[in-house]
Formats: structure tokens, sequence, C-alpha cells
């Protein structure tokens, strides 16, 4: 056993090392170790944060650094020893002298600090921070307990008074023989008498079996280390508290604690940066990120942590690998007392740069000449191994001392020879076992595991093993991506030869636990699947595959799929793109060229041309430059040379792809989706591979307009491009809102476009928007001052292109969206009705749209715009129209015998819009039946009817009012006619019914049919209604009883049907009815029976009521039963008729 001699040391203990010497003898100044010592050691001299996290993996030197500050702010360092440290820091960097400075200034302080250090999970932390407090200023001579015992003295008093009478009655009795009632026992304690305190704490034994009072941890934990800080400051004394492995308190945290534990972390944290004394520093060291350990909570208590933890300043330190070397250097001293210095490595070292750290000669001097028995690649491997996973007990430095297995002393003594880096994998593998399986060191050391088991028992399973681990070690350390491992550098890792090694890899290829990724050319540890893959594959290849499912497998495989015009885009202040499209070669068509226009949502387009297996390049760059000419939005693009085995890599990636989705299949084995979407990442790798001519821009022509351009770069497409927008959408107009100005916008936008849209088309010029409606507004009008003296040129050219369009008196919707959309202008959908309605506000009111079935779309605003018309520009229409000096009159005829039907709304629309919409609301004023009824005269039918056709011709039913040659004492006559049609209709009943009972009143009506005949007014409605009415309301009792319809919404119909039924009812004759009922004379009444005959039931109760009168006649006189059928006789046809 080899026995290293040096002042090395393989852990730090701060509990215990505090005072020691040793600490600042052996500490080497590190750049890991500048920001944190810089932070801590400026919170002593209030130029900072007093509160600080630590985070590093284990054997970084964070307790290493948190002994030494506290060791220098305690004056526990003889000046030495402190001249020693200052001077190793003046040493080395600008950076690292800064510190010795602050050392310096620290050491200088009146005040000093009493280290209080806690270490791991010591329970409750508030428990834990107030006691170890206590605990160690009880040291220093001090004892500021008082408080928290006085706390715990009345709340066991209160205790023993609610649960322990006889401990109670016992404590009382022991105060009345001192003297003591309860009252001034507690009236001292709360004075805090020191004396009162002591007696109760020796008395407390005695009353609870020996038992020993315990400090309160109730009290508010600021208020507590307030006191505490006070008290030492007047000494001149402040507390540097040191919270060691906090990571593993918060990791034993249970959930219902978690709140409590959050906020007293932020009370100590509140303190340190606050507390007046400013005597107080903490220091929190753990070995994780913190929000690493509270993944398992919900988002509410992460989000808390996180604003918690901001209160800290936050360090990161790491194993710092030229430290380390030339520590290991020192410390494997004696393993190279007998060494013969075989395989001396000075050129591996320089091929792979493994330590840019070291200066040439410390490459030599400490790796090549003085490493042994340590490997360069394992020197390289452990530091970064270590950050990444490296335990309290298993660090850098536990390592080159450890006998366990995998530890340099136990592996020296085994082997003799050098330490391989596979062999790290032995000693850190209990560390591996620690992690999450979904975490990615976890998932790694699991996929190991996994695949160990595949390998057999043969020659060569050592080795196989030894790659393996390799493999899996550079995955945990997350190495690939500094040092990938390529043959030959596992050949000088492992000591093999080149041979060995192709053969050890072929041997895991073959088993399916090694794999090649192609996209960044690393190797990968892997389990595959019991199925041969390969096979399968090229069964589905058989079923061939067709050219739309091709473009379709190179549309996903595309890296890129779109391109931009920076410059265009940066000078309009908008994102235009063009989107790249795949197509062979043999479909460049000028037929498909323009439906990849049409149906393209980009602004340009970039055609990726796949040449055919055996097509002459020259001839499609020929074909192309011809048909290029008539489709200025496209670039094309066609590589310099055949794509070798493209198809053939297409059918295998589709075969992969249909593999995929076989479920039939991928249950078979857990294992085969994860080896399929390998096997399709490698493919994706290779197609993009053949692409790379056109994709990376090298070995392609790129073309347009005929004309070959240059496009060597994603920059110079960039150019390209911008050119290309420049000349095609050159005129568009600048709109400096990028929520608003692009193809799809939010449900918050749409609304706010829509409140702009209605209050331009109002007419109302007081425009107060806010919030997004008044960006939309700013950036689209008023930025372009559209309608103002200076307006965009671009708005002036929209506007004379629309306006071009719009007084060719009629025509489509559509037409004018494509000025908008197309060519020079180019504008974002959501944008257009803005500037629509802002650009012809002034137009507006002359401006008519209309369904495309030719109805008038009345009320255009911005939902009908955004939700029906852009949405469906075909089918909707315009016209514009202006009215000459013929409408004058009719126009100014109905705005004076209309002019309290008219809005301020109306002046925004067409005239012939805005006088319907006058005219509807007076005809809507009338009563229905005045709205229904043809029995007016002719011209008022006329009018009604033109009002009813301007709802969807307004300009039509305009053109016919004119002819009418109206003025304003016919439209007067009119009005007054159908305002009084309802009371004249009124009338007209009243006077028919008159008339038919030669009446002259109510009265005299109601006397008419009081007279009538019983068998005339038992079954006549009219009669019955007249008869239960009053003079107010007999005609609309009639009017709605007789047809079920109130009167005011009759129809002329419902009139016709009224009259009918009242003649009808009033000329019925008396003799036609005296066979239908039984006139029965009572006093001067007559009654009339219906004469019926009786039904089955009628007869059956007949023959009851029958034998009951024949059985009465044994009890009453028969004279008695005929009054008493007589009296049945006439209450119940009174009641009931």
């Amino acid at each position: 056993m080899i026995i290293t001699q040096s002042k090395f040391k393989s852990s730090v203990n701060i509990k215990l090392d505090l005072g020691s010497e040793w600490i600042a003898e052996r500490y080497i100044p590190t750049p890991t170790h500048s920001e944190s010592l810089s932070g801590v050691l400026e919170g002593f001299l209030d130029k900072g944060n007093k509160s600080h996290i630590l985070i590093g993996s284990y054997g970084s030197g964070k307790s290493m650094v948190g002994t030494l500050i506290a060791n220098v702010v305690s004056k526990n360092i003889e000046q030495n020893t402190f001249n020693e440290l200052v001077s190793k820091f003046d040493k080395v960097t600008i950076k690292e002298a800064a510190v010795g400075h602050l050392f310096n200034q620290v050491r200088n302080l009146e005040k000093i600090y009493i280290p209080v250090v806690i270490n791991g999970n010591q329970g409750n932390f508030r428990e834990a921070i107030i006691s170890s407090i206590h605990k160690t200023i009880i040291k220093y001579g001090f004892d500021f307990s008082i408080p928290s015992y006085v706390d715990e003295i009345k709340n066991k008093i209160s205790l023993w008074e609610e649960l322990y009478h006889d401990t109670y009655f016992q404590f009382k009795d022991y105060l009345n023989s001192n003297n003591w009632t309860i009252e001034s026992f507690i009236r001292d304690i709360n004075e805090h008498e020191p004396e009162t305190v002591d007696w109760f704490k020796k008395l407390y034994p005695i009353l609870t079996a020996g038992a020993e009072l315990s400090l309160s941890y109730n009290l508010d934990l600021i208020e507590h280390l307030t006191n505490i800080l006070d008290e030492l400051d007047k000494e001149n004394l402040g507390i540097y508290l040191v919270y060691d492995e906090f990571g593993r308190f918060l990791q034993s945290l249970d959930k219902y604690e978690t709140v409590e534990a959050m906020q007293d972390i932020q009370d100590i944290a509140e303190v340190a940066d606050h507390h007046q004394s400013a005597n107080f520093n903490i220091l929190l060291i753990t070995h994780r990120n913190l929000n690493q350990y509270f993944l398992s909570y919900g988002e509410d208590l992460q989000n808390e942590f996180k604003r918690i933890q901001g209160r800290f300043k936050i360090y990161h330190t790491h194993s710092d690998s030229a430290t380390f070397i030339r520590l290991a250097s020192q410390v494997t001293s004696g393993y190279r007392n007998n060494w013969n210095q075989e395989y001396r490595f000075e050129n591996e070292i320089i091929k792979y740069d493994l330590f840019p750290e070291l200066n040439g000669r410390e490459k030599k001097t400490i790796v090549v000449e003085n490493s042994y028995p340590l490997h360069p690649v394992t020197l390289y491997t452990l530091p970064r191994l270590a950050n990444a996973v490296a335990q309290n007990e298993r660090t850098l430095f536990t390592f080159l001392e450890s006998n366990e297995k995998g530890g340099l002393a136990n592996y020296f003594h085994t082997e003799k020879t050098w330490y391989l880096v596979s062999s790290l994998f032995d000693y850190f593998e209990p560390a591996f076992q620690e992690f999450m399986s979904d975490s990615l060191i976890g998932s790694a050391y699991l996929k190991y595991l996994r695949v160990k088991k595949r390998v057999e028992n043969t020659a060569s399973a050592h080795s196989e093993l030894q790659l393996l681990k390799l493999f899996t070690l550079w995955d945990i350390a997350n190495l690939s991506s500094k040092r990938k491992l390529t043959n030959d550098f596992i050949s000088f890792a492992l000591n093999w030869e080149l041979n060995k090694v192709n053969k050890i890899i072929n041997i895991l290829e073959n088993k399916k636990l090694l794999r090649y990724r192609l996209f960044d050319e690393n190797w990968e540890v892997f389990e595959g699947s019991s199925i041969d893959l390969n096979t399968k594959i090229n069964e589905k290849k058989l079923l061939g595959i067709n050219k739309l499912d091709s473009i379709n497998i190179i549309n996903k495989v595309l890296d890129t799929k779109y391109a931009y015009p920076k410059r265009y885009n940066d000078k309009k202040n908008m994102i235009r793109f063009a989107a790249i499209k795949p197509i062979y070669a043999n479909d460049v068509s000028d037929e498909k060229l323009q439906s990849i226009n049409q149906d393209s949502n980009s602004d340009l387009n970039i055609l990726y041309v796949i040449p055919e297996k055996d097509s002459v390049i020259e001839e499609i760059r020929s074909h192309i430059v011809k048909l290029s000419n008539g489709h200025s939005r496209m670039i094309f693009a066609l590589p310099k040379k055949p794509l070798n085995n493209f198809d053939e890599e297409i059918l295998e990636l589709s075969s992969v792809e249909k593999l995929l989705e076989d479920k039939y299949l991928l249950n078979e084995d857990p294992i085969v989706e994860e080896e399929l979407l390998k096997i399709r990442q490698n493919k994706i790798h290779r197609l993009r591979h053949h692409l790379k001519p056109i994709s990376h821009y090298k070995g392609s022509f790129w073309i347009h307009e005929g004309i070959n351009i240059s496009v060597r770069s994603r920059i110079a497409l960039s150019e390209q491009l911008s050119q290309i927008a420049f000349k095609y959408y050159g005129r568009t107009p600048i709109i400096n809102n990028e929520s608003f100005n692009r193809r799809n916008i939010s449900k918050q936008q749409l609304n706010a476009a829509k409140e702009v849209i209605d209050t331009i088309i109002s007419g109302d010029n007081d425009y107060n928007f806010k919030g997004p409606a008044k960006l939309i507004y700013a950036s689209v009008v008023k930025n372009n001052n559209i309608n103002g003296q200076n307006e965009s040129e671009e708005i002036t050219l929209l506007r004379q292109k629309v306006m071009n369009e719009i007084k060719s008196e009629s025509g489509s919707f559509l037409t004018l969206i494509k000025i908008f959309k197309g060519r020079d202008f180019g504008i974002r959908e959501p944008n257009i009705p803005v500037l629509l309605t802002a650009i012809l506000k002034n137009e507006w009111k002359y401006i008519m749209f209309y369904h495309k079935d030719g109805s008038y779309i009345n009320d255009v605003n911005g939902d009908i715009l955004y939700d029906r018309m852009l949405d469906k520009p075909e089918n909707y229409t315009f016209s514009h129209q202006k009215l000459d000096n013929r409408y004058k009159n009719i126009i100014d005829v109905i705005d004076q015998c209309f002019e309290s039907y008219r809005t301020e709304l109306d002046s925004s629309y067409h005239p012939s819009v805005r006088l319907n919409r006058m005219l509807l609301r007076w005809q809507n004023s009338l009563p229905k039946i005045a709205q229904k009824t043809n029995n007016v005269s002719t011209k008022a039918n006329i009018f009604k009817k033109l009002i009813t056709k301007g709802e969807f011709e307004p300009d039509t039913a305009l053109k016919e009012l004119l002819n009418l040659k109206l003025d304003v004492e016919m439209v007067n006559k009119i009005k007054q006619e159908c305002e009084e049609y309802s009371q004249n209709h009124k009338k007209q009943i009243e006077k028919t019914v008159f008339e038919l009972t030669n009446t002259n009143s109510f009265e005299e009506l109601f006397d008419y049919i009081q007279n009538q005949n019983e068998i005339l007014k038992v079954d006549n409605k009219l009669y019955n209604l007249i008869l239960s009415s009053n003079e107010s309301n007999w005609i609309n009792n009639l009017s709605s009883e007789l047809v079920g319809v109130t009167r005011e919404d009759w129809s002329d119909a419902t009139s016709e049907v009224f009259f009918k039924t009242v003649k009808s009812l009033l000329e019925i004759n008396i003799e036609s009815l005296k066979d239908e009922y039984h006139e029965v004379k009572v006093d001067s009444k007559t009654l009339a029976i219906p004469k019926r005959e009786l039904s089955p039931k009628g007869n059956i109760i007949y023959s009851n009521v029958k034998t009951d009168l024949e059985l009465m006649a044994r009890k009453l006189p028969k004279e008695e039963i005929t009054a008493l059928l007589y009296k049945l006789l006439v209450d119940y046809y009174e009641e009931n008729k």
C-alpha cells in the first residue's frame, strides 16, 4: 500500500475545523472561489448582501470557503498564517488579488463575528437556528436565552392549569412557600428576572419527574434574532451563520412544514440585510440548485420559493481542474517511486488538447512526467465527473486516498499500473444510484444496467463492459460536446490497440448495445430490441412510395422551412417570409407554379427542385430559366449534381415511418419504438446531408426571373429576398404594431380593431380610444396621416387604386381586397378593414354593400367586415352612388315630415339609407294593424311598400319615391292617415255593432242584449262578452276573444273574419234554436235547457239519482222532493250558464 505524503486533506468539516491553521495554510486560491469569497466578504464590510447561498458539487471547496471566512471574521487565525494566506491571492490574477484586499479589510474590522455552524438536517429550521445560536454564544460567555425561557415557562404554567391539575396545585404550593402568587410570579417572569427564571428551571425537574426545561421556539423569529443581535452589538460582536449541507435539510422537509420553513428562511435574510446593527451574516451551502429540491411541489410553492431565493445572493463553484491536477500530482508522488517511466504520451496530450488550463511546461512536468498512475484521460474526466455526481463521502479528493472499489489506493494495490478512465465508473457508481431515473444522470446509469445484462460471458466481456462504462461516464459528465469519443481517442483512453477498439465496437453494435449517431457524430449506449428491424424495413420498401408522399417526407426533414427578407422586414417593420417547398423537376410546369402561388400563405416561395434519377441537370436548369420569368415571387434552387440514392433514402425513411404506425409491431417489444426512432433520426440526417448543396448554399444553382442569382449563404438569400420583396411589395404602408400587423391576430386585437372601425364609420371625430384600440388607430391611421395633409405616399397610392375601383360605380368586394393584398401593397388581412374604412371615410356614406343575391347589407360595421365580408369577399358586391339635385326635393320633404325620427348616427349613411332608416322608425312606431293593412289610400299603400322595400334596396326605393312626386302636404296626409288608422278602425267596429243592433250607445246595446230571449243568449259568445264588459273595454274584449288576436296585431284578413263573425252572431234566428232547447219559465225568467240524448254514463247517473229519490220518498213528501229538484235545476243553471 502506498502512503501519500502531502499537506493534502480529503474533506473539510466546518464545525471540527474552525480555528484550524491548516485551513489557511493549505488553501489554494482558485478562480471558482473568487466570486463567492468577494461577495461574502463584502457583506461584512456593508458593501453588499449579507445573505448568501453557495452552490457547488461535493469536493469543490464550499466548506473550505465557509471555514476560511469563519476563521478570519472571528479573529481565529494567527497573523503570520493570515499574511501567508493573503500573499497567495497576491500571486495570482488581479481578480484573486482583490479577494486578498477584502480579506485585509475584514481582518481590520473592530467587530468580531461568532461563527454559528449548522450541518445537515437538524430538524425544524427555526429550532435549529435558535438553539445553535444560543449554544454557540454561551461558549463565548453570553446567555441571551431568558426571553425564550420566559415564553416557555408561561406555556408550561398554562398547560398545567388546563390539563395537569395536580402539578398545577403542587406548583402553587411552591409559590406560596416562596411568598409568590401566580400573578406576582408571572409579573417577575415578564420582567425577565434572572433569579426567578433560575428558580423555575431548578423546580421544573422536581415537578416533571426529572425533565429539563427547554427553550421556547414559539417566539417570533425576527424578534428573537433582533434581541440577540442588539445585545451582541453592545459587545461589538456579530454572528456569522453557516448552514452546511443545507440541501439535506431541504430534501427531508415535509410538505406540511414547507410554508413555515420558507417563511423562516425569508425572515433570517430580512434580519441579515436590514437589521440596524448590521452584525448578522448568513451563508447557506448546498450541492444542487435550490429549485431542484422543489420540483415535486406545486407551481405556487415553486414560485414562492423562487421569490424567497431572490433575497439571497447566489454563487456557484465547481471543482477546478487545474488545481486538482496540481494537487493530484503531489498526492500521487509516492506511487512513482519505482515507476519505470514507460508509456509517455506527450503527443496525445497535445493532439487531443485535454488540458487547456495548463501551459505547455505544466503539461510536460505535471501530466506527462508526474501524473502516474493517473492516466491523462482519467485526470481530464475526474473534475468534470465530480462536478456532476460527487457526494460528501465520494469526491475528487476522497478518490485519491480511497481503498474502496475503484479508489486509487485500492486499484493500484491490485493492478500496479495506470488507472484508466473506465475504472472511475466503479468508484462513483454509488453516487450514480442516488439520482432519480427521470434525471439525465439517473437515466444514463439505468440504461447501462440494462445493457450490462446483455453482455454475455465471453472472452471479450470485460472489454465490452469497459467500453460501455466509458460511454456512460461520457454521458453522465456531459463530455461529448467537449471531446468526442472517436475510435483513436478510445484507443488512447483505454490503452488499447485500434484494432481492438474496432473489434469491441463491432461486437457491441451487432448486439444492439452501441449505436452511432450521425447527426452529432457520436457513439451512444443503446438498448436495441429483439426484432430484426432491417428485415422489417426491407419488407415495407417493397410497397414503394408515390411522389406526393415523397414530397411530404422531404418537407418533414427540412431543417429550415422558411427564409426571411431581413432588410425589407426591418425597413417595413413587419415579418414577410418565403416558404421553402420541395418539388420534383418533372413536376415543374407553369400550371403547377400557378397552383403553388394561389395556395400559398407565404409572401414569397423558394422551390427546392429535386432532380429525378438519371435526369440531366443542365436540361432542368434551362427549363427553370424559361419558366421562372412569369413567376416573380419565386426563387428556384437546383443542385448542380444529381442526388445519388436520394429516392432510396426517402423510401427507407417512409418505411420506418410506417413501422412506427404499426401498433402490433410496437407491442411486440417495448424497446422497438425507441430503436425505430433512433433509426429514423439517422435516416433524417442522411436525407438532410443529401440536401446540403441547396440547404447549405454549396453546389447549387439559384434562379429568379430567368437569371442566375448569387446565393452562397443564408445572409445572401435574405438579401435576395429583400430585393424581391421591395420590388413586389415596395408600397406596403408602415404599420408599427407587431401584435396587429400580422396574419393572425388575437381575439383582443380583433375586438379592438372592430372598435376602431365602428368609430370611423360613425363619423365621430372625437377618438377616445384606450388600450389596443388606441395603438391600432395610432399605428395604422394616425402615423400614416390618413386623410391628413402629409399622408404617406403608400397610402396615397393605395387610395388612388381603391378610388379608381370604387368610382366604377359597382363591383365585387373581392376586387377591393385584392388591391390591398396584391402586388405593391401585400397588406396583412387583419389591417385591411381598418385601412379600407379610414381611406374611404369621406366616401363611406355613398358606398352600399350587397349580398351576392343582391340584397342590401344594412349597418355594415366591424363585426360584419371581419366576420363575414373579409372571410368570404367573393360573396359580396358594392356600389358607389352620389345623388344629384333631382333628389333634393324628396329628401327635404322626408326630412321635414319625419324630423323627429332622425338620429345623429343617420348622417354617416348614404342618403337613401338615411331616409329609409327614418321612415322605418316611423313605420315601426305605428300599431301593427296600421303597418299591415292595405285598407288605406293607394298612395299610402305605395308609400309603406317603398319603406319596406328600402330595407333591402334603399337606392331603388328612393328612386320610386322620387317618381311619386310627393310634396309636404301629401306626405303629411299619408302620415296622418296611417297614424290614425288604428283609432278609426276601432270606431268602425263600434259603428258596425250599433247598426246591427239598432242602438246608439253601449248602454242601449247592453239593454238590447239583456232583453233578448234566453235561448239566444245561452250560447252566443258575442252576447256573453258584452254582458261581461263595460263601456271602456267592450270593443277590445270582442276583438281579442272572437278571433284570438289583440286588435293592434290584426291583419286585414283578421279584420274581415271579425266583422263576418259579429254579423253572424247578431243575425241568429230564434226559431232555428227552439228545436234545440227546452224553455223553462221561472218567475220572470226563462231557462234554456239543451235537448240532449243521455250517454251510457248519463243513463247510469240518471238511474242512480232516480233510485235515491225513490228512497227519499219514504222520509220526505213528494212535494218537497219536487221543490228540491226545482231548486237544484235553477241553482245549477245560474251557476253554469
